[in-house]
C-alpha cells in the first residue's frame, strides 16, 4: 500500500467513526499538531501538501523536515536536511524544494549554502550556492524564477534572483531599507517586503513592494505599527 493510499485509508476510518469532519465546518479548528516543537522553520506548499523543515528547538537548529496534508489533517515524515538549520528561506520550484541559507547549527554566522530536496526521489542534493551569507530572509518563486530578499549578512541590501538554467544566482535590485525577519510574500509579479528589524533595537513599519519585471520598487503604507517576523 503506497503512503497516500494509507493516508486515505485512515481518513476514511476517521470519517466512519466521526472523529474528523474534514474541515466541513466554517471557522478554526484545531488540526494536528507538528511532529516536533519548533520556531524560525522554513514552509512551502508543493502539491497537495505543505513541508516544514528545519528550525530553532531548544536543543539548537534542528534537521526534521514533515509534509502536511490540509484535506487528511495528517503529517508524514520526510528526510532530514543534511544538517541542523533555522531563519533560512524556503520555496517551492519546478516540483522541488529549495533551502537557502540560514543559520547551520555548529556554526556562528549565517551560510551561503543552498539545498533542493526532490519528492520523486526523496532525496536532498546541493544547489548553487548564494552569492554571500545570509539569515533571516525571505525566499520566493515569482514566474520561474527564485528571489532571495531581505535578511542579514555581509550585503543584506542585495536582492539575490536565480538564474534561468538554476545554475547560479545574480544580483537583481538592492533593498531600499535593509532589514531582517521581515514578512516577504509573491502577489502576482510583485515581491512585498513588510516590517521587519532595522538593528537590534529597532523595528521597522515600512512596507515595500519590488516589480520583478523591471527591478523598480514601490514603497506602500507603512504597517499601523513596527513588526518583527510577521507572517504574510
Amino acid at each position: 500500500m503506497t503512503g497516500r493510499a494509507f493516508r486515505l485509508l485512515l481518513a476514511a476510518l476517521a470519517l466512519s467513526s466521526g472523529l474528523w469532519t474534514g474541515g466541513a465546518s466554517a471557522g478554526w479548528r484545531p488540526g494536528e499538531p507538528m511532529d516536533a516543537a519548533r520556531s524560525f522553520f522554513g514552509a512551502a506548499a508543493l502539491g497537495e501538501e505543505i513541508f516544514v523543515a528545519g528550525g530553532a528547538s531548544l536543543l539548537g537548529p534542528t534537521d526534521t523536515v514533515a509534509a502536511y496534508d490540509p484535506g487528511l489533517d495528517y503529517w508524514r515524515p520526510v528526510p532530514a536536511l543534511p544538517e541542523g538549520r533555522e531563519q533560512f528561506g524556503m520555496a517551492a520550484l519546478g516540483g522541488r524544494l529549495w533551502v537557502a541559507g540560514g543559520y547551520v547549527a555548529g556554526s556562528s554566522g549565517p551560510t551561503a549554502d543552498v539545498r533542493i530536496y526532490d519528492p520523486v526521489t526523496a532525496a536532498w542534493t546541493q544547489g548553487p550556492d548564494l552569492p554571500a551569507p545570509r539569515a533571516g530572509h525571505g525566499l520566493v518563486a515569482v514566474e520561474g524564477r527564485l528571489y532571495v530578499v531581505g535578511g542579514t549578512g555581509p550585503d543584506p541590501a542585495a536582492v539575490y534572483r536565480l538564474s534561468g538554467d538554476g545554475r547560479a544566482w545574480e544580483l537583481f535590485a538592492r533593498l531600499p531599507e535593509p532589514r531582517t525577519l521581515a514578512g516577504i510574500v509573491a502577489s502576482g509579479t510583485d515581491i512585498h517586503i513588510v516590517g521587519g528589524r532595522i538593528d537590534a533595537e529597532r523595528a521597522s513599519a515600512r512596507t515595500d513592494s519590488l516589480d520583478t519585471r523591471s527591478g523598480a520598487w514601490r514603497r506602500d503604507p507603512d504597517l499601523p505599527t513596527p513588526r518583527v517576523a510577521p507572517a504574510a
